[in-house]
């Protein structure tokens, strides 16, 4: 996935640290990317929709499909600060 990085935020999501990604892909859409900092496995890749920017797709991990969901809280208990 390529396009233009508008925020990088480092962040700890269950006991990890993560470098959540936001960016527009070369399509027009805006992706909420996270990545493993001690790996650099992409973890997670939300798309935003148009309305408010809360996400509407929730794909996991790339296009290996090598995602660990073991880590994922499917939305639930975030600190959002």
């Amino acid at each position: 996935m390529g396009g233009t990085v508008h925020e990088i935020e480092r962040e700890v999501e269950h006991g990890r640290l993560e470098w959540k990604v936001e960016l527009t892909a070369r399509d027009g859409i805006t992706y909420d990317v996270r990545v493993d900092a001690a790996t650099g496995d992409v973890t997670r890749i939300d798309q935003d929709d148009k309305d408010g920017g809360r996400d509407d797709d929730d794909r996991h991990g790339g296009d290996d499909d090598r995602y660990d969901d073991r880590y994922d809280d499917h939305g639930g208990d975030r600190d959002d600060d």
